[in-house]
């Protein structure tokens, strides 16, 4: 939550970040949050200064990991403050994408707790922990009460760095890059609003055209293309930053069967208008005007013409490669995917279930005739009352890694 704070003799944007933040590196955290102060800041002057960015805990979460928890206690800090009137709980953690986060509880408007949690516009902190360990760091964004036969309200949020997807770059921030990788373009993109972004992965060369952003496009948007051509995808790590990292190599761990717990149901998801028969990278030339097109064949589908070309405007030769491969993947993961669920959060070596993890399944009412790896796209985990289940997104583990399947399950 962000506090008042008039300007004193001797005070710059670094002793703020360290007075309040106990780190220098939050000075562009504040100055952002102040882009009427662009020319520096002034005595007297009233600004604004974020809650800490860099702390996804307070001094309850301290007092959580001092006394322990129940392994399947799910707990919600919002603004450093435990919640305990929540109902229902849900978390999303994907692979590729930005964590979400819901939670409801029985609207009681004269109770002074329920007032200060749900703010409408107040982007608080909020952070969800089962048992000790942090499943999502992030920022509550939408508050909803909703009048039935009862009175409820639901707040629900993202990770922290959900905010790149919604705005755009603070004014004066540099829009141009030349000659540096994609690790460099991802930190000066997430340092304004204090995110520090983490590679499990090699970032890859440099891009050799020179890059710009636009100063109204989305800064999560820019960087997902960039990774795309680095074949790399863009996750949330647990306190919310962004993670670039490639799929895992690591073998299955664990095996589902229809009409065994603890899947109770799995349904296929399969849209054929996302579906190629080729993938086309058109880079550019050094004269201008359009240069090479990298084509890929898809050898799953023969016999039927369905192209697709896309416009790689930053990169010259193989990379123009490297983005055709990655664009084939990411064409299965969007159109071969099945839905599963399964009972309680943890899988049967009692790990939370979790994005970018394999294993094997089986079931044939799915058109899976034959036990299949598959990769755990998102992971939603489930709490209602007393019960808990995890939903699962799965495709193919080739889907982000720029490979072709070797196969379906469904043929025979």
């Amino acid at each position: 939550m962000s506090r008042p704070y008039i300007v004193q003799e001797g005070d710059t944007f670094e002793s703020l970040s360290r007075r309040f933040y106990g780190i220098e590196s939050g000075a562009s955290v504040i100055q952002s949050a102040n882009p009427d102060l662009s020319g520096g800041i002034v005595v007297g002057a009233t600004i604004v200064i974020p809650s800490n960015p860099f702390a996804t805990t307070g001094e309850a979460v301290e007092r959580l990991f001092r006394e322990g928890a129940d392994e399947d206690q799910w707990i919600i800090f919002v603004s450093g403050k435990e919640f305990r009137f929540w109902r229902d709980v849900r978390v999303t953690r994907s692979i590729d994408s930005v964590s979400l986060f819901e939670f409801s509880a029985p609207w009681e408007p004269d109770n002074e707790a329920f007032r200060e949690v749900f703010r409408p516009l107040s982007f608080q902190s909020c952070s969800v922990f089962i048992g000790t360990e942090l499943v999502v760091g992030g920022t509550l964004v939408d508050v909803s009460p909703t009048f039935g036969t009862a009175r409820d309200v639901t707040a629900s949020g993202y990770s922290r760095f959900g905010v790149m997807r919604d705005t755009t770059l603070p004014a004066g921030t540099p829009l141009e890059f030349d000659e540096v990788n994609l690790q460099a373009i991802a930190i000066a993109l997430s340092k304004p609003f204090g995110l520090i972004p983490a590679f499990n992965a090699d970032p890859g060369p440099v891009f050799e055209y020179g890059l710009s952003i636009d100063a109204v496009e989305r800064p999560l948007g820019f960087l997902r293309k960039l990774a795309q051509q680095r074949n790399l995808v863009i996750g949330s790590t647990p306190r919310g930053n962004p993670l670039f990292h490639r799929t895992t190599t690591a073998p299955p761990v664990e095996t589902l069967e229809e009409g065994v717990l603890p899947l109770t149901s799995i349904q296929p998801r399969f849209k054929a208008q996302d579906f190629f028969s080729h993938i086309s990278s058109l880079t550019p030339s050094f004269f201008g005007g359009t240069g090479d097109a990298h084509t890929i064949v898809n050898p799953r589908l023969r016999g039927v013409v369905r192209p697709h070309s896309f416009r790689v405007n930053d990169t010259y030769g193989a990379d123009g490669v490297a983005s055709a491969e990655a664009k084939i993947g990411r064409m299965y993961a969007n159109a071969v995917a099945w839905d599963a669920t399964v009972i309680d959060i943890r899988d049967s070596q009692g790990r939370l279930w979790k994005p970018n993890t394999k294993i094997r399944v089986t079931a044939p009412s799915a058109m899976i005739y034959e036990s299949t790896e598959l990769l755990i796209r998102t992971a939603t985990l489930v709490r209602r009352g007393r019960s808990q289940i995890t939903q699962l997104r799965l495709v193919f583990p080739e889907s982000f890694n720029g490979e072709v399947p070797p196969g379906f399950p469904w043929d025979l």
